[in-house]
């Protein structure tokens, strides 16, 4: 599941980015689910994705329950690239369900402009203040390049509970 929502007229580098990891996404015959989105990013990922021969589901959501239908992602991962507020919630809210073993997927971050730095820290905050576990850091794959994200998503197993 792919979570996109910047508007590409922002960064240059957010678009690039989009689109090499649209070619590696096809290149390893991934599929793509996404938000749905038809501008800006989602627009450029999914349209870039499936002209190279994947396939590509678009999600819109109702109301935001259906963010159960997140879980479902043919790719097996929860792939995040910069966005707005319902992207950061939905984040979190895979997160969240994580822990409660709704799914045991992980979570890409691809961390253009190093947008999710600030995030990550946050995460890393939390940890030190024992308000989350340490094993909910490891949920997260955070990366700068899209091939390196998708080599780690795919090696990734979740760990099991003591």
């Amino acid at each position: 599941m792919m979570h996109v929502d910047t508007d590409p007229d922002t960064q240059i580098r957010a678009l690039a980015s989009t689109l090499k990891f649209a070619q590696h996404i096809a290149k390893r015959k991934l599929h793509l689910a996404y938000g749905g989105g038809n501008r800006g990013l989602s627009k450029l990922v999914s349209e870039a994705t499936f002209i190279r021969g994947s396939r590509v589901l678009g999600i819109i959501p109702r109301a935001l329950k259906p963010l159960g239908s997140l879980t479902d992602s043919p790719t097996g991962e929860e792939l995040v690239v910069s966005g707005y507020l319902a992207t950061l919630e939905a984040l979190i809210t895979l997160a969240s369900w994580a822990h409660l073993h709704i799914h045991q997927k992980s979570i890409g971050l691809l961390n253009v402009n190093n947008f999710y730095d600030g995030f990550i820290a946050f995460l890393n905050h939390a940890i030190i203040n024992y308000f989350i576990p340490s094993k909910a850091k490891k949920l997260f794959i955070c990366t700068h390049t899209a091939n390196e994200l998708l080599d780690l998503l795919q090696a990734y197993r979740p760990e099991p509970d003591p």
